[in-house]
């Protein structure tokens, strides 16, 4: 049986060529945005928790892209892929900050039972001091 496509992706991510990480970038939005591919791979978590830093290493056009897809992610029917989505976002806040906050509420139709403890995770996130350097210095492009 072939490799699950987004295995092949999370291969792929460990470039440091910024080229092949923008051109990667794009196949994942693409293959996403097609509702008749799968998203099954080995470990779907891992997955999810290697995009972030995949993502604040120069790719910062491309998150705004993703974001989309992990709002819609929010209602997938299986609670562990919606769990997956939701601390995807919290550790994209963490380097983007607020500016992600206000992209969620503006340009995104985020399930209403969902808002509220995103954006109290976010405040933790916050208050706790967890935030990266990159939070204030970068901001999403889009």
């Amino acid at each position: 049986m072939a490799q699950p496509q987004m295995d092949v992706f999370l291969a792929q991510m460990g470039t440091t060529d910024t080229r092949k990480k923008l051109s990667l970038g794009t196949d994942i939005i693409n293959y996403l945005g097609n509702p008749d591919n799968t998203i099954e791979c080995d470990d779907i978590g891992h997955f999810i928790d290697s995009t972030v830093p995949w993502l604040t290493n120069s790719n910062f056009k491309t998150v705004s892209r993703l974001i989309p897809h992990i709002v819609k992610l929010l209602s997938d029917p299986t609670a562990t892929v919606r769990d997956c989505a939701f601390n995807t976002l919290v550790e994209c806040y963490k380097h983007y900050g607020d500016r992600l906050r206000i992209d969620l509420t503006k340009k995104y139709n985020l399930p209403a039972a969902r808002v509220p403890p995103l954006m109290t995770r976010f405040d933790e996130v916050r208050d706790t001091g967890l935030m990266m350097t990159t939070a204030s210095a970068a901001g999403m492009e889009g």
